[in-house]
């Protein structure tokens, strides 16, 4: 049985990058396999600076999107049922400049907040069972900036620790 994945790349670095080893590689495709979606705003269907993408076991697409301090969800890259959560701010539900995005096998959303120094964890785009870990700092349970989150198929967290220069790895109940 073959499998197939879809790539979403976000950083214009990586693009660059991709794209170059791609064209040493083979050609890419037609423009029919081209497909965008979002337009600048706050509103539905609109983005402001996304950074950062994820999908799920059924295929939704999840968005970092860092300028409205917010998560997307949406079902395909026509934007079908649009949801966001989150905004700017501080507290448990809130985003200051997010930048990295997970779902793990569960469903649950785990988001890199930086200038809050933590990740932040919910099951649903509506922030049920809301979490979060971490605090300011280079000490156990201490992060200062973490930009990246991913989730390995046992489901442990790992953490990309900008400032601390460090990945730190973590179960979370």
């Amino acid at each position: 049985m073959k499998k197939c994945a879809s790539i979403f790349v976000v950083s214009l670095t990586w693009l660059f990058a991709l794209g170059i080893a791609a064209a040493s590689a083979q050609q890419m495709g037609a423009a029919s396999d081209w497909k965008t979606f979002g337009s600048a705003g706050t509103g539905a269907n609109q983005l402001s600076g996304p950074v950062a993408t994820a999908t799920d076991s059924r295929g939704r697409i999840y968005v970092v999107d860092q300028g409205n301090s917010r998560i997307v969800r949406f079902d395909n890259m026509s934007g079908a049922n649009w949801v966001t959560f989150g905004s700017y701010g501080s507290g448990v539900d809130h985003f200051s400049g997010p930048t990295g995005i997970a779902v793990d096998g569960r469903g649950r959303v785990y988001v890199a907040d930086p200038e809050n120094n933590r990740i932040e964890r919910f099951d649903d785009m509506m922030g049920t069972n809301g979490a979060t870990f971490g605090t300011y700092g280079a000490g156990a349970n201490q992060l200062y900036l973490p930009f990246g989150v991913s989730i390995d198929a046992r489901g442990k967290v790992y953490v990309a620790d900008t400032r601390n220069s460090r990945i730190v790895q973590l179960t979370w109940p």
